[in-house]
């Protein structure tokens, strides 16, 4: 049993084989401002459609970048009544949309276009101007001109950001780290180097993580060398990812705690052994089934920026666009 331990944890050598995807990455969040006449049915209306044709021009469609916005502003060019049973309402809309950094206030790519919509009531006659947005090669190449200017973006700035999350490394704030490095997308001329130091720094979080687990299981044993003490101890054990680095000494604790234990709890720890050991062969699979460690970092990263990002003053910007 303990054998087959060992050998899940040095199926974490298969690490070294992925492949990175070669996709952008680029993250651009929508904003549609709440200072306009449309309803809040037709903004939320209007913000899918645009997530949308991010999404099929394969930018990244939800906030995890803090910097680049597009919007989509909406002026009323004609607006009258269509009499008959039911009276209806027709408006010619048109909408700007615009892509640009929000923190350095540049507006990389501008785009309009003009839709025509119905409805009884002018929440309808909108979504119904909206639902005609679509991709096509018009929005593809007011996209792929932003996708360039923030590659350039990112192309001028790689020295800095490695060397930014090489020093919040340092201060142990590894997923900060994470997140400023996957947000540099393919293209840019240091992507493998941003790649390399991403999963230094993603096994140095591990192995952190590890190590503190692993104290804590190692003092949970030793306060109370019996079998809740054990339970209590695996129960950290189970928080510990697959690591070459830590596996000699975790084999080591649960070594001390199967010999310590006496005859008539020996059932239940080699059940709870069992269960320990089958809970880190799924760990395993389920990393080894991800995408790939890149996606990984990632979803680190855009959990830091959802329980971290303050907006420094970005909504001005963006309403002067």
């Amino acid at each position: 049993m303990m054998k087959r331990i060992v050998s899940t944890f040095c199926l974490l050598a298969l690490f070294s084989l992925v492949v990175y995807p070669k996709t952008s990455r680029i993250a651009i969040n929508v904003y549609i401002s709440e200072n306009t006449s449309l309803s809040k049915e037709s903004r939320d209306y209007l913000s899918d459609k645009v997530s949308r044709l991010l999404s099929d021009n394969d930018v990244l469609g939800k906030n995890y970048s803090d910097r680049f916005y597009i919007t989509a502003k909406v002026h009323i060019a004609d607006k009258h009544i269509i009499n008959g049973m039911p009276q209806r309402i027709s408006q010619e809309l048109e909408i700007t949309y615009k892509i640009g950094d929000a923190v350095d206030n540049i507006v990389y790519s501008t785009y309009s276009e003009t839709y025509t919509g119905i409805g009884t009531n002018e929440t309808k006659s909108q979504i119904n101007a909206f639902s005609q947005i679509k991709s096509n090669d018009a929005y593809s190449k007011f996209i792929q001109e932003a996708k360039d200017r923030i590659v350039q973006f990112y192309s001028e700035r790689c020295g800095s950001i490695i060397q930014e999350a090489e020093i919040n490394a340092q201060n142990k704030e590894y997923d900060k780290a994470i997140y400023q490095l996957s947000l540099v997308p393919y293209g840019v001329d240091c992507y493998n180097d941003v790649l390399a130091q991403l999963k230094r720094i993603y096994f140095e979080k591990t192995e952190y993580e590890n190590l503190s687990l692993l104290s804590q299981a190692q003092q949970a044993w030793n306060s109370n060398p019996t079998k809740d003490g054990a339970k209590k101890a695996v129960g950290y054990l189970r928080e510990i990812k697959p690591s070459p680095s830590t596996q000699k000494q975790v084999q080591e604790l649960l070594d001390s705690m199967n010999r310590k234990l006496q005859t008539d709890e020996e059932r239940e720890w080699e059940f709870m052994l069992k269960q320990y050991e089958h809970e880190q062969e799924l760990k395993l699979q389920e990393e080894q089934n991800s995408a790939d460690l890149l996606n990984t970092c990632i979803q680190l990263g855009y959990d830091f920026l959802s329980s971290n990002f303050q907006p420094i003053n970005l909504i001005g910007n963006l309403l002067s666009w």
